[in-house]
């Protein structure tokens, strides 16, 4: 389940393996410069499951 920004709806693409030991990483959308934070916890489940 990818992350979307909440202001254009373009996919934000995070790589959680990047950041093995952070809970929360701020993101900003390569569209509308939305800065979004999204939670890494929440990504490595989702990916573990697909």
């Amino acid at each position: 389940m990818p992350v979307s920004c909440k202001e254009c709806g373009r996919d934000l693409h995070v790589n959680p393996v990047e950041k093995p030991n952070v809970d929360w990483v701020k993101v900003v959308c390569s569209e509308c410069g939305t800065i979004e934070e999204v939670s890494m916890v929440r990504l490595t489940a989702t990916a573990k499951k697909e």
